[in-house]
């Protein structure tokens, strides 16, 4: 099991210990209306948050899964909604989430530019011929090597953009944003203003069971994370396998794990703790 100690909720049983064990997230990104698939995950990240450090671990929207169907898991949030997601990752990690954000492209670059942009280095040029548009078409998008304070569009074809390489190279990239978006909410001190806490807690209402009397209880400890106490693993072609699969009717390519899972979840718990 990743991160074996006790678990603790919030509430009166976790406001009457002392010792704070860990907090596990699940961020669900989905395009949102009125994209194409508005409601496909186009990305799965689990987020533990314990003794000021951070570990994130992405998971491919390929990944197969055999329950409550057999196909891929980013058709789970379409087709059953976020608390079968949830349920699903316990099972097949063996761990607790706590706590969930579901998060649109709409509200992710309303979030954006509240931040005024964050800066993102590009290591290497990136070419799609074939960017999804929202009335189901498509357009070449190109963006060089190099520095960049990204918000609006452009942050949102970052990390949407696939064919310059692979949904790998785009869960890395969905990872180097949400660190940038750290950074920058660090560097304006927003985690201490509690007048854009609650601009940016409105605009998620509905979409996550994390409320604010939580955000108030974890708030020192956000507060006093540092960029190198944050690290991210990724399920990638080291420990996953494609295989095309013929489910219900269509023959579709999805990831298995190479090894056996008991191996890929010990080498995560090795890299989170």
């Amino acid at each position: 099991m990743l991160f074996p100690q006790k678990w603790y909720f919030w509430g009166k049983g976790f406001l009457e210990k002392k010792e704070k064990k860990e907090i596990a997230f699940l961020i669900v990104g989905i395009p949102g209306e009125p994209w194409p698939s508005p409601y496909l995950t186009d990305s799965i990240e689990i987020i533990f948050l314990k003794n000021g450090k951070i570990c994130g671990m992405g998971v491919p929207r390929d990944f197969l899964i055999k329950k409550p169907f057999l196909g891929k898991i980013n058709a789970l949030y379409q087709k059953e909604g976020i608390e079968l997601l949830k349920k699903t990752l316990e099972e097949i990690f063996q761990i607790k989430i706590d706590y969930y954000l579901v998060l649109d492209l709409k509200t992710l670059k309303e979030i954006t530019d509240i931040l005024g942009g964050v800066e993102i280095s590009v290591e290497k040029d990136l070419v799609d011929p074939r960017f999804p548009t929202k009335n189901r078409g498509y357009e070449k998008f190109v963006l060089k090597k190099g520095k960049y304070l990204m918000k609006g569009d452009l942050l949102l074809k970052y990390i949407r953009t696939r064919h310059p390489d692979s949904d790998f190279g785009r869960i890395e990239r969905q990872q180097k944003t949400a660190l940038a978006l750290f950074k920058k909410a660090k560097k304006l001190n927003l985690f201490s203003d509690f007048k854009k806490i609650v601009s940016l807690y409105l605009k998620l209402k509905g979409k996550t069971n994390f409320s604010l009397k939580d955000y108030f209880l974890v708030k020192k400890e956000i507060e006093k994370l540092k960029e190198n106490k944050i690290k991210f693993f990724l399920l990638d072609e080291k420990y996953l396998l494609p295989q095309k699969m013929k489910i219900q009717g269509n023959y579709l390519w999805v990831l298995i794990p190479k090894k056996n899972f008991k191996n890929i979840k010990n080498e995560i718990e090795n890299f989170c703790n």
